[in-house]
């Protein structure tokens, strides 16, 4: 057996709920994507979601909803997944990274404001909308980016794909309230899933329709006494961006129990807190007073000399059939961003990719499995 950083579990009543459904006669946009939607909205906060096929298709949607284009710019984190930047780039939008906080591994409050200053200053006037993600799990500081989105008149959106469950000044639904707009992932590695599959959560009903059409190749179905009955008008270049019934069946489900996955995610982690704070060998997440992490991901930091030696480490501990993960590579990092960010780095994201690591956190995780790895972790480190 190995221990991979994450893993989906289905349910036997999830399987029972898919099977049923499959009986219903439609596969595809049928009532199940309106319930599913409806149980996002209910359970996050927002008056209306729209489902997409997975996390990515639901960042692009939005940024062609909103408009993106050459005058665009997107300033987001670089310790994230390429999705995050990628969906700016593929709207002709421009794209630029502003460091992190070491505290608490989300973009920094302090260093984006220095950014929009440091543009203004120069004169470049293009319209900024700001890509927040919750790292990890853990929420950013959301009341100060609002101000900061209020005070520079800028789009703020929260990629909040790890953080499905967690709290923020006590609520669960904090997403929606500072943000414009707030994207989801239901990838199965996610704290619940539809197999693949994503979503755009807003309170705006424009966003809202002109996502419904973008998802559906930017066709509106008009009903009007003077049309056909089989009328129907493209009005805008879209996707096949449409989540199937049978994915939306499983979310339904999974859904239900999305406080009793991530109850499950804190437990494990506490365990993990226990022993190895008690090591004093690897930094652990930061635990804030005004935040709860869902604990998507639970990563840990070490000073290792260089990314030889860091690779030697996760060689040893994956013969111990424990297989670890880097979240993320900077994506400024990779071959084609560095063709675009020549000469590009950032302080803190650097020493971050360095030094963490990703460890085995999912809900069919055992106590036993937890101490095994754990003990795993500290022994290997002693010889690295």
């Amino acid at each position: 057996m190995i221990y991979n950083y994450g893993s989906h579990f289905v349910s036997k009543e999830d399987i029972k709920l898919v099977k049923k459904n499959l009986q219903n006669g439609t596969l595809t946009q049928g009532k199940l994507v309106e319930e599913f939607e409806n149980k996002i909205s209910n359970y996050f906060g927002s008056k209306y979601t729209r489902v997409f096929t997975n996390g990515s298709s639901a960042l692009i949607a939005l940024g062609k909803a909103l408009g993106w284009s050459e005058r665009d710019l997107v300033i987001t984190t670089p310790i994230s997944f390429a999705a995050t930047s990628n969906c700016a780039l593929h709207l002709n939008a421009k794209v630029n990274f502003v460091d992190i906080d070491l505290q608490t591994i989300n973009i920094s409050c302090q260093k984006l404001e220095d950014k929009i200053k440091s543009l203004r200053k120069k004169g470049i006037r293009l319209n900024i909308s700001i890509i927040a993600v919750d790292y990890a799990g853990l929420p950013c500081d959301w009341e100060d980016l609002r101000f900061l989105a209020n005070k520079y008149s800028l789009k703020l959106i929260n990629d909040n794909c790890h953080a499905m469950g967690s709290e923020y000044k006590g609520s669960k639904k904090y997403a929606i309230k500072y943000a414009d707009a707030v994207t989801q992932s239901y990838h199965p590695v996610k704290n619940f899933t539809t197999g693949e599959g994503g979503a755009v959560l807003s309170n705006d009903k424009k966003i809202i329709d002109k996502l419904s059409e973008i998802r559906d190749h930017g066709i509106k179905r008009v009903f009007s006494k003077k049309n056909y009955l089989w009328y129907y008008e493209m009005n805008d270049l879209g996707f096949n961006f449409r989540l199937n019934e049978i994915s939306c069946s499983l979310g339904i489900s999974q859904i239900n129990n999305l406080d009793d996955y991530v109850k499950k995610r804190r437990l494990i982690a506490k365990r993990y807190f226990d022993y190895l704070n008690d090591q004093k060998i690897f930094t652990l997440p930061n635990i804030l007073n005004d935040r709860k992490s869902s604990y998507h991901i639970f990563n840990l930091r070490y000073g290792f000399d260089n990314l030889k030696q860091k690779n030697f480490f996760f060689q040893a501990v994956l013969a111990k059939k424990i297989k670890l993960q880097v979240h993320y590579i900077p994506i400024y990092k990779h071959p084609y961003y560095k063709k675009l960010f020549k000469n590009f780095r950032l302080e803190n994201a650097e020493k971050y990719y360095l030094e963490t690591f990703s460890i085995p956190i999912y809900y069919k995780i055992k106590k036993t499995d937890v101490d095994y790895i754990s003990k795993a972790l500290v022994n290997t480190i002693k010889n690295v």
